[in-house]
């Protein structure tokens, strides 16, 4: 066992020979003037912390005889370059300790190379039926990489960090990609997932800054089922086999009779919406006087959502109840009716009105904008800016935000 070599400024390499089968605890800790280390195959296990603060090593090469390596071992060797390895089917089988028992993830700049070639294109054999957590976490050499069938699960942390990974494909097999297992892969643009049902993600299985940024693609029939699965629900772009997906569009909402009215301009479209009372702030609630103002306006949001496309952008709708021409904000009130505003791709739309009824639309400072009589029940203006609108019905005005 080597053990005895720690905080040795002037040691700048070393070989570590055949005699030795383990690296000790700490054996060289703080040797900052370390620069290269060579480990040869009788070596099998390499202990906590003992390349720990190494700060000027550049490369280390792991044979194919190490099964073990501790906690941080390679913990702050922020100068590390290269790291090599002598076979990726030994690899797979070292058990580390933590994050910086992986010497991959020691330095933003390292490269991994196996039998000298920079390791960017990685497909795990099926001879390989785990991967160890940590494997290859912060290999930022990495850009393309499948996983096989023989593999059902993804551990948390065996790629996260592997900044410069663009493409990902996990198998048909595959069941869950636990949490942190591709977190900080912030170069992903695109995720092949063969499973035709959606393998179990976690919070923090992806960054959440790749779910409009990388493509998905999934198998044919089995779009419906990602969309609905949780984390995996969340990606705005969608392939399935290889073709993209188009968004639904996105619902209109009026309202008439009494009734709420969803329309899309995508075929077999179908509605999810909350509706929020705005009376409804808390269930406990102090009140100073012996009146509560109550405002009867409700908050409608939806999206649409169709077989083949990715659901659409959420639209939001406010339904106001007015007595006669007057905006009510009191919800005892005799012959109360709704009328609807929405506003949508920059449109205005009031629903909810009489046929010839007549509407004028204001700035904010009081200038006129447009007048118009409802047809159908509805009226549409389209402001050239944005801003604050109002809305006058009759002596009832309503403010709507554009």
């Amino acid at each position: 066992m080597v053990c005895k070599y720690s905080d040795c400024s002037g040691l700048t390499s070393v070989t570590i020979p055949n005699s030795v089968i383990s690296i000790g605890q700490d054996a060289f800790y703080e040797c900052s003037g370390l620069t290269s280390v060579t480990i040869l195959n009788s070596v099998t296990s390499i202990g906590s912390g003992a390349f720990r603060n190494c700060s000027g090593q550049t490369s280390v090469n792991v044979p194919d005889s190490i099964t073990d390596i501790g906690e941080a071992a390679f913990e702050g060797c922020s100068s590390l370059t290269a790291v090599n390895i002598t076979d990726l089917s030994a690899w797979y089988k070292i058990k580390f300790g933590n994050e910086y028992a992986n010497p991959m993830y020691s330095s933003s700049n390292e490269v991994t190379y196996v039998n000298d070639m920079e390791l960017t294109n990685l497909t795990i054999p099926d001879s390989i039926t785990s991967i160890p957590e940590y494997a290859f976490r912060g290999c930022s050499s990495l850009r393309r990489l499948t996983i096989p069938e023989s593999c059902k699960t993804v551990p948390q942390y065996a790629f996260e960090n592997c900044n410069n990974l663009q493409e990902l494909t996990l198998p048909s097999t595959c069941i869950a990609c636990y949490d942190y297992s591709f977190y900080g892969c912030s170069s992903l643009k695109k995720i092949n997932c063969q499973a035709e049902t959606p393998p179990a993600a976690y919070p923090n299985t992806f960054s959440s800054s790749i779910y409009n940024s990388a493509t998905l693609n999934v198998p044919e029939g089995s779009a419906d089922k990602y969309k609905a699965a949780s984390f995996w629900k969340k990606f705005t772009n969608m392939t399935v086999g290889g073709s993209e997906l188009k968004q639904c569009a996105a619902p209109v909402i009026t309202y008439a009779d009494g009734k709420l009215l969803f329309v899309c301009k995508t075929e077999g479209a179908e509605y999810r919406y909350t509706l929020t009372d705005t009376d409804i702030k808390s269930v406990y609630t102090d009140v100073w006087n012996s009146a509560v103002n109550l405002s009867a306006c409700y908050i409608i949001k939806a999206y649409a959502y169709a077989d083949g496309y990715t659901n659409s952008e959420q639209v939001t709708a406010t339904l106001y109840w007015i007595n006669g021409s007057d905006v009510s904000t009191n919800i005892n009130q005799t012959e109360m009716r709704g009328v609807m505003a929405t506003c949508s791709g920059g449109i205005i739309t009031v629903s909810g009105l009489t046929d010839g009824e007549t509407v004028i639309f204001y700035d904010a400072n009081g200038a006129l904008l447009y007048t118009d009589t409802a047809q159908n029940g509805t009226i549409s203006y389209a402001p050239s800016a944005s801003g604050v609108i109002i809305v006058k019905i009759g002596t009832a005005s309503i403010k709507v935000v554009r």
